[in-house]
């Protein structure tokens, strides 16, 4: 049985994963100097990647309380990306 824990970051991987390659595509694309706000998509589908595979290996090693944190201290800063992104766009528009 998956526990809960598990259920989100194997959901985060399959979210972010297929984004990861678009967002870097459109960063290229956009250039790095005029719209940041890709690369700051870029960088959340990054740390949501990598927030979703520590917390899955926390789920498989209770006993390493590290990857825990370590997921949630990605979750939490992932937070930003997503709001620089957002202001981003929204110059753009």
């Amino acid at each position: 049985m998956v526990s809960t824990k598990e259920a989100i970051g194997i959901a985060e991987i399959v979210i972010f994963a297929p984004l990861y390659p678009a967002t870097l595509y459109l960063a290229f694309r956009h250039s790095f100097y005029k719209q940041l706000a890709w690369f700051f998509l870029f960088l959340l589908c990054g740390l949501r990647i990598a927030s979703g595979g520590l917390a899955i290996a926390s789920t498989h090693d209770p006993q390493n309380v590290t990857e825990a944190v370590w997921a949630a201290i990605l979750g939490s800063i992932g937070l930003n990306p997503l709001l620089l992104a957002t202001m981003g766009l929204l110059k753009m528009v």
